[in-house]
């Protein structure tokens, strides 16, 4: 099946902390279309606060009772990431923090997630940087005198990032990814209007 910017889903990954034994506690994603969507994950009996990191919190502001308030189950939340993903290519501005805790996540609730297209290396998850690079050679061989060079991609890219916001919250920071591709693809896009439009859920950032 060819790959078209609709297959591409961005997405991000709020987490208990870091390191060894760390898990996922709010998972959000975005297509093209800018729709966030997102949801935090109650804490599976697996996962205590023994892998809790204050620190973490401070940065995206989820505190441990607003998941035991909030959060759906595990099980649940694998189910949805299951049918939000299937056969789309995942993208991330990390991939390999993301793909240990979906593994979490799907591990614990004893959940097989072979379900989405990997990319050319097989793995299930693709870098945002590859993805410009490679979209930017396909526009110059296509010869649409937009993307020049590498830089002017950066440029526009980076311009986009600036407009939308970074709040370490998952969804939030999923759209912003989706938009520094959209650009991309839609070249005459208006993402300061589209800026303007879209709501946080997180604190934007300084």
């Amino acid at each position: 099946m060819k790959l078209t910017p609709d297959l591409f889903v961005f997405t991000d990954i709020e987490a208990s902390a870091l390191g060894v034994g760390s898990f996922p506690i709010e998972i959000g994603w975005a297509g093209v279309d800018l729709v966030p969507h997102h949801f935090l994950i109650k804490p599976h009996q697996t996962w205590t606060k023994e892998f809790w990191n204050p620190e973490s919190e401070k940065i995206h502001n989820i505190s441990w009772e607003q998941l035991m308030d909030e959060g759906i189950d595990p099980k649940v939340a694998a189910e949805r990431v299951i049918d939000a993903f299937r056969q789309k290519l995942i993208i991330s501005d990390n991939p390999f923090y993301e793909a240990k805790w979906f593994l979490r996540l799907f591990e614990a609730v004893e959940i097989k997630a072979d379900f989405v297209f990997r990319n050319p290396f097989g793995e299930v998850m693709t870098y945002i940087h590859d993805l410009y690079e490679a979209w930017g050679e396909a526009a110059n061989i296509e010869g649409t005198g937009r993307w020049e060079n590498a830089q002017k991609i950066m440029d526009i890219t980076e311009a986009v990032m600036r407009t939308f916001p970074h709040t370490h919250r998952a969804s939030d920071d999923a759209v912003q990814l989706a938009a520094t591709f959209k650009i991309l693809v839609e070249p005459e896009w208006d993402y300061k209007a589209a800026r303007k439009k879209f709501l946080p859920i997180g604190k934007v950032l300084k």
